[in-house]
């Protein structure tokens, strides 16, 4: 008997024959997690050590690059921001996007950037600064999360070969499609 584990991140299907195959698993997933929260972590600082250094000024938004899933065909719009440092014109664009566009062509905005180097500059808000540690620590926690819950329950998780299911007990004896 064994239960197949997809894996949606690496795209491959995992056979999980015994608790010990249970065991490594989970605890793969914790090291992924650890991992993700390292990264987060690290995110994190070097935003916040980079806002502390930095300078501001004001900056406009002169065009909404378009960029199209090649999945999804879905399209998100990230802003082209033009500011002046010391007389001279400097250009960027976001590291976030967004659809609808959150910014529109000719709006004023925040800017931040590195006084040693103001091509290193970015728009001042929230989700450009603080998104990609959140969405980083919150995978970070789901692993360990996941891993900790084969961990634990690796010798009540019981295959069931007929419905290619596995049968959780924390979740009051519900099938869980894996």
């Amino acid at each position: 008997m064994y239960i197949k584990i997809f894996q949606i991140f690496f795209g491959k299907t995992v056979q999980v024959k015994t608790s010990k195959g249970f065991l490594r698993f989970g605890c793969a997933m914790i090291v992924i997690g650890i991992l993700t929260l390292v990264l987060a972590f690290y995110s994190y600082e070097n935003e916040e050590s980079f806002e502390k250094s930095s300078k501001q000024a004001t900056g406009t938004v002169i065009n909404l690059l378009e960029t199209v899933s090649n999945t999804s065909n879905n399209s998100s719009y990230t802003p082209v921001v033009k500011f002046m440092v010391d007389g001279r014109d400097y250009t960027f664009t976001s590291n976030t996007g967004s659809y609808p566009p959150a910014y529109q062509t000719g709006q004023q905005v925040e800017v931040i950037y590195d006084p040693q180097n103001p091509t290193d500059a970015n728009i001042n808000d929230w989700s450009s600064k603080w998104l990609g540690s959140i969405i980083s620590a919150g995978l970070g926690v789901f692993f360990i999360l996941f891993g900790a819950v084969f961990i634990i329950f690796r010798d009540k998780i019981k295959p069931d070969d007929s419905m290619n299911t596995v049968t959780l007990p924390m979740l009051d004896q519900q099938n869980i499609q894996l």
